[in-house]
Order: C-alpha cells, then sequence, then structure tokens
C-alpha cells in the first residue's frame, strides 16, 4: 500500500520536479491493491498537490465506472398549493421542492407576514432560493436583493455591478460582502456577458488594497472566496451544499491580520526548495509543466492561467493562476486583473456546461513580502466530504487531463458531452 509518512516537500521537489517533462503517471504513485488482479483496473494513483499540502486519490476503477446521479421530482402547481394548505408541517419541504414559478411568486408576494418579518421569514428565503423563483419577486424573500437593507458601510463598485457591505457576522476583523447587484440567484443567469464575473475579481483587488492602506501595519494579506449553493433541487437533480447563507451570487474578503493563519503560507517551502534545487522560478516551471502535460486549459496573454491542477480536491477543480502575487499589489495592471476575470468568467461557463451547480472558490494570497509568488484562485465543484478527505486526502472519482480537455472544449464550442 501507499506509504504517506514520506515527505510531501521532498517529493514535490524530487520526483515531481517540474523542469523535466513527464507523462502524469511518473508525476503519480501507482499502487497495486492487495489481494485484486494485477491489471490497470485495480490500481490506484496517487497525486501529490502541487504546493505540498494534500494528496488526491484516484482509484482507476471507480473513476471508470458508471455515473448515478440523485434525482427527485418536481412538485407541480397544483400538487404544491395541495401540500402547502393541508399539511402544515410539509409547508418548507414543498416551497423547496416546488416546480412551480406561479407557487413560488405565491408565496413571495401574497403570503401576509408582518413587514419587519419578511426577509427573515424562512418560508420566503426557501421560495426565492429555489431556481425556479421568479427571480422579479426574490426581493421579498432575499436580503441581498435589498441594498438599503445590508449593514453599514456600504457603498456600490464597479458602476452599480457590484454592492459591498461589512459582514454583520464577521470571523475576522475586516470581512468585506461583494454581492451582484440584482436578482440573481442562479450562476447561470450571469454568463450571458462576462461584465459580472470580471466585475467580482475587480472589486476585490480593490477593496483589498483599500483595506491595506487603512491598515498598513495590521493587513498582511487577504483571502477572498465564494461559496455557491445550498442544498436543493434543481433541474430534477440534488444538489450539494457549498454552506453558503444565500442563494445571491456574492464574494467574500476577509483581510488576514499579522499573527494569523495565512492559507498560501504553505506554499513557502514547496516553493523555496524547488527554486533551489532547479534554480528556476517555481510558478514559471510550474505553468510550462502544465502545458507540456495537457493540463493548460487557456492563457490569458499571459496575464492569467486557466489550468486543472494534477491534484484535483473534487472532479472538475481548476485553478486561476495570476501575473501578481497578492490581491493588494499596488498598481495590478487592468490587463491582468481582467485577465483573472476573463479566466474565472471561463471556469464559470465550464462548470455550469457540465451542470455543476455547487462550487467553492479560494484563493493563495502570499500579502506583498512574497514577490515570487502568484495570486491563485481555485474554483472546486462541491462533492462529498468523507473521512480520507478531512485528513487532506482527497478521494476523486475523475482524471485531471479529462477536466483540461472537457473545458478546452467548452470554452471553444460552448457544449461538452459529459456527464458530471
Amino acid at each position: 500500500m501507499a506509504s504517506f509518512g514520506e515527505s510531501s516537500v521532498d517529493r514535490i521537489n524530487g520526483r515531481y520536479g517540474f523542469c523535466a517533462q513527464k507523462t502524469t503517471a511518473d508525476r503519480a504513485r501507482m499502487v497495486k491493491l492487495p489481494n485484486q488482479p494485477t491489471s490497470a483496473a485495480s490500481e490506484l494513483l496517487i497525486h501529490l498537490d502541487e504546493f505540498g499540502r494534500h494528496e488526491t486519490i484516484i482509484s482507476i476503477t471507480r473513476a471508470n465506472r458508471p455515473i448515478s446521479t440523485k434525482s427527485a421530482p418536481r412538485l407541480g402547481l397544483v400538487t404544491s398549493f395541495g401540500l402547502y394548505t393541508f399539511f402544515h408541517a410539509l409547508r418548507l419541504f414543498t416551497v423547496r421542492h416546488s416546480g412551480s414559478p406561479i407557487f413560488l411568486e405565491y408565496i413571495l408576494e401574497k403570503m401576509k407576514v408582518p413587514e419587519k418579518d419578511i426577509l427573515n421569514n424562512p418560508l420566503k428565503k426557501a421560495a426565492a432560493d429555489n431556481p425556479l423563483s421568479p427571480p422579479e419577486s426574490r426581493k421579498y424573500g432575499c436580503s441581498f436583493c435589498n441594498f438599503e437593507r445590508w449593514a453599514e458601510p456600504k457603498g456600490m463598485l464597479e458602476d452599480g455591478v457590484i454592492g459591498f457591505a461589512s459582514n454583520p457576522f464577521p470571523f475576522a476583523g475586516y470581512h468585506d460582502v461583494h454581492i451582484i447587484k440584482g436578482p440573481f440567484h442562479n450562476v447561470t443567469e450571469i454568463l450571458d456577458n462576462p461584465i459580472y464575473a470580471i466585475a467580482l475579481i475587480r472589486a476585490a483587488f480593490f477593496r483589498a488594497r483599500h483595506i491595506y492602506r487603512e491598515n498598513p501595519a495590521v493587513i498582511k494579506s487577504v483571502f477572498w472566496g465564494i461559496s455557491y449553493g445550498i442544498g436543493r433541487i434543481e433541474d430534477g437533480k440534488e444538489v450539494a451544499s457549498a454552506c453558503a447563507s444565500f442563494q445571491h451570487i456574492h464574494s467574500q474578503l476577509i483581510g488576514i491580520q499579522e499573527g494569523t493563519l495565512n492559507p498560501a503560507n504553505s506554499l513557502r517551502p514547496a516553493i523555496a526548495r524547488f527554486e533551489a534545487t532547479h534554480n528556476d522560478d517555481f510558478f514559471t516551471a510550474y505553468i510550462t509543466a502544465l502545458e507540456n502535460e495537457g493540463l493548460l486549459v487557456k492563457s490569458y496573454n499571459d496575464h492569467a492561467f486557466l489550468v486543472a491542477p494534477w491534484a484535483q480536491r473534487s472532479k472538475h477543480h481548476l485553478r486561476i493562476i495570476g501575473e501578481v502575487p497578492s490581491f493588494l499589489a499596488e498598481n495590478p495592471g487592468e490587463k491582468t486583473v481582467d485577465s483573472m476575470g476573463l479566466a474565472f468568467y471561463d471556469a464559470l461557463r465550464v462548470l455550469a456546461a457540465l451542470g455543476i451547480r455547487s462550487f467553492n472558490c479560494v484563493s493563495l494570497d502570499a500579502g506583498l513580502e512574497n514577490k515570487n509568488h502568484r495570486l491563485v484562485i481555485d474554483v472546486i465543484p462541491r462533492g462529498g466530504i468523507a473521512q480520507a478527505e478531512l485528513e487532506q486526502m482527497y478521494v476523486v472519482d475523475g482524471f485531471p487531463e479529462n477536466t483540461a480537455k472537457e473545458a478546452r472544449t467548452i470554452i471553444e464550442q460552448g457544449s461538452v458531452n459529459s456527464s458530471v
């Protein structure tokens, strides 16, 4: 069986050195399962995370097995009203699973509740979160659709496309919420134009720099992310929760203060050891290696890159690599910021085309003190978290080269033949 005691940093700089072109199989440990037929179908591929943080386990058997999805029928207009009227214990269930926009509009606009409780009513919120709710009615159940109700301080960015407010329930000293202005609760609703994805990235750069200027002695970096998707039924399929509080599309920006954990710091040993060993820039070599192995999805004039990492945390995990080290960069350049926005837009297009309706985005931002670092944003479809994942061993039923191939097809042609 595989040994998990070997140093991740040693392996990323040794067997996983990026200067030499190797096949994907060379970069992974191939493990024969004991007491199993000695065939390809009984092998495990174990990929070390390129940044030395975790391992991804791919079972050839699991990756090639037929895909099953959980499905559930939508409740029609008559059934929805019948259950809601006669079975009070099933009202929340009915609102969440109703497939009738007329019924959902009734819950949002006609159901009588005190004015002060409108946006705190669980039935109205569930109706607004239902993907089939009429967009113009969502404001009666969604706090983020009501700008005047946001916490102070608040303001508008990007010509009114993005609103921001301080999170009234912060888990850091500086905690922004950036909210797309408009009744946008489903990612497919913002994909007709890249303006929204680009605006979210622009807002992150703008607000990060603002927070830093106000507190240069305190703020050392920032953490940007998105949790998109509450548990729900969409298109007849069960959608895993990404632990979002609101279905309304929004991002969050958190100031990382002196002395607190910065996830990007975990990359420092890998980068330092690699560059000392190979006398080459880590990220330049990394991107070149990804391109050599077919894992580069798209380059945006070298200002940003969209890739499929070797060690995916879930199937169809995508990664954006920027040209600058941090959201705090003094002059990141319009081309760099917009290129990262376009890469983010393309990543959302890929997930939408694959039928993925729940995902998390997380950044690795080393701040201004690490000039050889690059800003990284991981776009990770929400999957199951079981025993192994809690110990940084991700079981993924898919291959990174397939993710990259499908993503290129979607971006170039706008569609793909794939099952999630």
